[in-house]
């Protein structure tokens, strides 16, 4: 019986075979995140605060989000803070999706990508807003969200999981489940330092891990969800998978639209405050930036 591998149909599988047209997707989203990136900083920067630039061209901030701003759940998963933040995205998202790419295929990666990373930024949105002090007299605290992490931790998360259940498999050959073993045991350690490297300090606060937890648990379940109902070697959006996909975006976007029309006075007033000093800091620019 000759064995199939997701990467690449070969008899003998002691090595796995990484064609490219494996990771075309990978490949395309870290150039998305590049470019966009480069956009960030060349066209979407005119403030001299960075922060204000950050939500300018799209970051979260818990007091926008969740007043009405939801579209900033998606907008900054595109975004990063720095170079350094951007090139340990791009490092990891290259080894967490080349793997899951190879694993669950292109289209499932996508919407796992982009459903943990809109919830991941979600969920930090809504842990800022229950940390911070409602108080007027606190000062008005202006934490922006920017970054892929959280969904590549929902890839890793669904790697994790199909190579959980790839070694359950009855047809999966002893070489390929002592290969799935060693990659499992990989991806754990690497996930592991992932978090590690994100412990907070007096200067990054804990929001950040929690939206890696975030979309490493919603990838978690949406890998036990696919492999479950489809089996790990079909690398297609059959109809299980779709059926699936329609249900956690139904559910998202329930719970976007739900949360992320507050009322609540105090954070419509931290709002209305941040936008005025944006709006400030747009007017003191020399007339030529303006229209930049």
């Amino acid at each position: 019986m000759n064995n199939i591998n997701p990467w690449g149909d070969v008899v003998l599988p002691s090595r796995p075979e990484y064609r490219l047209s494996a990771m075309l997707l990978t490949f395309f989203l870290a150039l998305l995140n590049t470019g966009v990136y480069i956009w960030q900083v060349n066209y979407a920067s005119p403030l001299a605060d960075q922060v204000y630039n950050m939500l300018l061209a799209g970051g979260s901030v818990y007091q926008l989000s969740l007043t009405g701003d939801w579209w900033r759940y998606i907008t900054s998963i595109l975004l990063h803070s720095d170079p350094f933040h951007l090139g340990v995205n791009l490092i990891a998202l290259l080894v967490f999706g080349i793997n899951c790419e190879a694993l669950t295929g292109k289209m499932r990666m996508l919407f796992i990508y982009l459903f943990t990373g809109i919830s991941a930024s979600f969920a930090s949105a809504l842990w800022q807003a229950t940390q911070n002090d409602m108080s007027p007299l606190s000062g008005i605290p202006v934490t922006v969200g920017v970054g892929a992490s959280g969904a590549i931790m929902g890839l890793a998360g669904t790697t994790v999981m199909y190579l959980i259940r790839a070694r359950k498999d009855p047809s999966v050959s002893v070489a390929d489940s002592l290969r799935y073993k060693n990659l499992l045991i990989t991806m754990i350690v690497l996930i592991v330092l992932s978090v590690l490297s994100a412990v907070p300090d007096d200067e990054e606060p804990v929001t950040d891990n929690v939206a890696h937890f975030s979309g490493l648990i919603c990838g978690a379940v949406l890998g036990w969800l696919y492999s479950a109902a489809s089996g790990v070697r079909n690398r297609r959006m059959d109809r299980r998978s779709w059926l699936i996909s329609a249900a956690a975006i139904g559910l998202l976007i329930l719970l976007l639209f739900t949360c992320s029309s507050s009322r609540e006075q105090q954070l419509l007033f931290e709002r209305e405050t941040i936008l005025e000093d944006i709006a400030a800091q747009a007017d003191a620019l020399p007339s030529g930036q303006k229209n930049n």
